[in-house]
Order: C-alpha cells, then structure tokens, then sequence
C-alpha cells in the first residue's frame, strides 16, 4: 500500500486545539494526505524539568498521554518531534514506549544510523528525519538512513525562516526518493501554503513558527493553513511535475 504524505501542524499543547482541528479535518474531507498533529518533547522533559518554551509539553506528568489519547481519528497522525545531544537517543526514546504515537521525527543533528536501525528492528512506529542545514550540507549522508519513512527538507529546523521553491525543488531533485517520503519545512504559513501544494501535490508539508502569534498556536492560522492547503491540492493535485517519481 502507498504510503501516505502527511500535512502538519507541530507545537500542539491543548485539548481545544486537537479538537478545534480534529473538527476542521473531518469537514476538508482530504482523501490525499493525512494531518500529522506534532508535540514537541526534549531531553529536557525527559529529566522531569518544565521547558521555558510553551511549544513543548511534558511527557511524566500524563500531559503528553492524555493528549495523544484523545486522539481517535486514523487520519492523523500523532508524532512527537524529539531533539536531544545525546548520540544514543534510542534509550530516551524508549521511554515513549506504551503511548499512542505513530511515529517520532528525530530533530537530532547527524543522528547516530545504528540508533535508528535500532529504533525500527524495536519499535513499530514510522520515523521522521529532520534533514536540517548540516545534512542538507552533505546530502549524500542520507544514504545511511534507508529505514526512515519520511525525510523532512528543514533547513530553518523550526525557527520559521520561508524556504523557497527554488530550493525545494532543487533539493528533491538531490535527494532522489519518492515524493511521498519527503517532506517540506521553513516558513510555512497561511499565506503560502496553497502554492507549495500546488507545486509539490505529492509531498509532506510541516508548519510551526508561523502558525503563531505571540509563540502561541494561534487556530485561526492553523484553520486557514489546513483550508489554503486543501485548495492548493485541488488545483495542483492534476498538474504535471518536472519532479521524477520513484
């Protein structure tokens, strides 16, 4: 079966912005991507210590279960985005083990390869790698991670600066995998969304800096996001693409 792209909303915190979206999911009625709902987790939350930032949310007070919990819809997926400096991050990872997630995107620089075969051979759930600007350096290097279900073009790694198509299309080109597997990250807003689909119909998509307002997700961005997005599919879902497909 075809694997699926994904649409992405990262930094969610609450049970109204889940439900808010759940809602605004079901009325799109998108039949070509899934709406992946992100939740930041770092090793900070891992020693019991409150991040300053309120992107994050904590995994051992129940925050972080009762979130995923309440999410019952096979259209979206839930995936905690996980950075950390630790090189044998599957440890911390396996921490995680027993919550309803469907994947992890590992927002790690270079992460150690053997970590992330281990990850697949022992978990179940489908990985993200956050291909950020040292990656995006030596491209070449994402050979060593064939396991990976999605590859996730972010040269901005979560700070909001706008990606161009230029870029995007020249990396793709690089990568040579299929569209599905990858995804695009950087600025991404309300505002461009539609073009971005219309021009890569078959990619992922991510947003987080830019769904926000005073760096609190703000739903009425996200509302026009998912809406511009699905609009950007119906017009560019049938055009041709220069992009190979593999």
């Amino acid at each position: 079966m075809l694997q699926k792209p994904y649409i992405g909303i990262t930094g969610i915190t609450t049970f109204e912005q889940i439900d808010i979206l759940t809602r605004m999911w079901k009325k799109l009625k998108c039949q070509t991507h899934n709406l992946m709902m992100g939740f930041l987790v770092g090793y900070k939350e891992l020693s019991g210590i409150k991040h300053d930032n309120p992107r994050y949310v904590q995994l051992f007070n129940g925050e972080l279960e009762s979130l995923l919990n309440s999410i019952n819809d096979p259209t979206i997926m839930k995936v905690v985005h996980y950075n950390t400096r630790n090189q044998n991050f599957s440890l911390e990872i396996g921490l995680f083990n027993g919550l309803k997630i469907d994947g992890f995107q590992l927002n790690i620089s270079n992460p150690n390869p053997n970590e992330v075969r281990f990850l697949k051979k022992t978990y179940p759930h489908k990985i993200i790698l956050q291909i950020n600007h040292s990656l995006l350096n030596d491209l070449d290097k994402i050979h060593a991670y064939p396991e990976v279900e999605y590859y996730l073009i972010d040269p901005s790694s979560g700070r909001g600066k706008e990606i161009s198509f230029e870029y995007v299309e020249q990396t793709i080109k690089s990568l040579e995998l299929p569209l599905n597997k990858i995804g695009i990250a950087g600025g991404l807003s309300p505002d461009n969304i539609k073009e971005f689909a219309q021009r890569f119909p078959n990619c992922c998509f991510d947003a987080e800096s830019q769904l926000r307002t005073n760096d609190l997700l703000d739903i009425d961005k996200c509302i026009n996001y998912l809406f511009n997005f699905k609009e950007g599919i119906n017009n560019g879902g049938h055009q041709k693409t220069n992009l190979s497909h593999k």
